[in-house]
């Protein structure tokens, strides 16, 4: 009998050991820019299991949306021109996190004694081979009163744009912070940034519909780390700066300075931007979609209805 009563309690606790559901593992795609930090600071500060969500930097965008297409990550940080161009391969693709809208972080910089759009005619602009890269070069060219034929793009990975700013490769980048503040730093004058196309960079995080659903309480615990992490760096902001500049590779006034060039939504913003509200993300983005296909960067109908979902934003 005694020997039954322990077969039914050991029978008992490995039945109640498997019926506890262990996290599904997300893992999430940034590089390095202020408006992804708080995901990484979450991180930093162990507001996120190391067993169920796992933050990887990237070196550039191009690695992101390279590892997002092969399954090395579930979530990317990507701005929403960016993840419209993966939309339109990938039409199960959700942005269901607002992290910040650019407000100067992201620019066109050129070398020093170059300080109007026109005197790049016959000059080499420097750029990121991704849709973002395309569109600040469209709306910078149309700025100056400039023609694709009157400068020369050279491809440049994110990672290599100091090294080709300062061994005279190009004389001008197309870029986003930190290194934007980076090349400033060293000279460079800022001919156009995104002061001048209010609203128009808005990052989001994206992942499928069928991640979305199938990992819905690790991507609630993301969401939560990420406001938790916001607020930390409203409450702490030195020590929430000095650990994200040491990530970065640079000085803490450097972050700070790159800070000023994004916004960070509150929790209720992002859900109304990312419902159906006029003014919200529905609409604007529309007038992103037509601006896209008319520069030849989006080739394929995207599946709009449903590209924006605020199920997970934990709002009312």
């Amino acid at each position: 009998m005694k020997q039954l009563m322990v077969l039914m309690a050991v029978l008992w606790l490995l039945t109640g050991c498997s019926l506890v559901k262990k996290p599904e593992e997300v893992r999430v795609g940034i590089v390095s820019w202020p408006g992804y930090e708080p995901l990484a600071l979450a991180d930093l500060l162990g507001y996120y299991p190391k067993e169920e969500i796992k933050i990887i930097r990237f070196p550039s965008i191009i690695d992101v949306l390279g590892a997002i297409r092969n399954g090395t990550i579930d979530v990317a940080a990507l701005t929403i021109d960016e993840s419209l161009v993966y939309a339109q391969e990938n039409p199960d693709i959700r942005a269901f996190l607002v992290c910040d809208f650019s407000n100067g972080g992201d620019g066109v910089v050129a070398k020093e004694g170059i300080t109007r759009p026109d005197q790049l005619k016959g000059k080499r602009i420097a750029a990121e081979e991704s849709a973002l890269s395309a569109y600040i070069l469209e709306r910078f060219l149309a700025f100056g009163g400039l023609t694709h034929a009157d400068v020369t793009v050279i491809p440049v990975n994110y990672d290599f744009q100091l090294q080709v700013f300062s061994t005279d490769q190009a004389d001008a980048l197309i870029t986003y912070n930190p290194v934007k503040e980076q090349l400033e730093a060293q000279g460079g004058a800022v001919l156009f940034d995104s002061t001048q196309m209010p609203g128009e960079i808005v990052d989001v995080l994206i992942a499928s519909d069928t991640v979305l659903k199938a990992k819905k309480g690790s991507i609630e615990h993301l969401v939560e780390g990420w406001y938790r992490s916001v607020a930390y760096m409203k409450k702490n902001p030195r020590d929430a700066h000095k650990r994200i500049a040491a990530l970065e590779g640079i000085s803490e006034a450097m972050f700070v300075r790159s800070l000023e060039g994004i916004k960070i939504p509150s929790r209720d913003e992002s859900a109304w931007m990312l419902n159906r509200h006029p003014g919200s993300l529905y609409k604007t983005s529309r007038g992103l979609i037509e601006s896209m296909r008319s520069q030849g960067l989006l080739r394929k109908e995207v599946t709009f209805e449903h590209f924006f979902t605020h199920e997970y934003n934990g709002a009312e």
